[in-house]
């Protein structure tokens, strides 16, 4: 939930302004733990085939979860052609915010 007076989320990250107008969206986003891993996973592999290895689960599962994101968002958060995935500008401010709050929450369990 936003603190309602900044862009500062109460769990520590800071949520960039061009994507503020989706607020409750990225929160349903961002507290689908599967969702969640599944863009961080291709935003990092490069590949929904990769990331599906890499989560150990089938490739058509982290498309659905990244395509109900998407659906949510109501805007693409990666560029897709048959031989490559590119993170699109709001896929890049919501990778961003979600590897602050994984890393946040590593800090507290640690």
């Amino acid at each position: 939930m936003q603190d309602g007076k900044s862009n500062v989320n109460q769990g520590g990250y800071v949520m960039p302004k061009d994507i503020q107008t989706h607020r409750d969206s990225i929160e349903q986003v961002v507290c689908d733990h599967g969702m969640s891993e599944s863009i961080l996973a291709v935003a990092t592999t490069g590949s929904f085939t990769e990331a599906a290895k890499y989560l150990r689960c089938s490739k058509s599962k982290v498309s659905k979860l990244v395509a109900n994101a998407e659906l949510l968002l109501d805007d693409k958060i990666f560029a897709r052609t048959t031989r490559s995935v590119h993170v699109t500008e709001m896929g890049s401010a919501l990778v961003t915010m979600l590897q602050a709050r994984k890393d946040h929450l590593r800090k507290l369990l640690n």
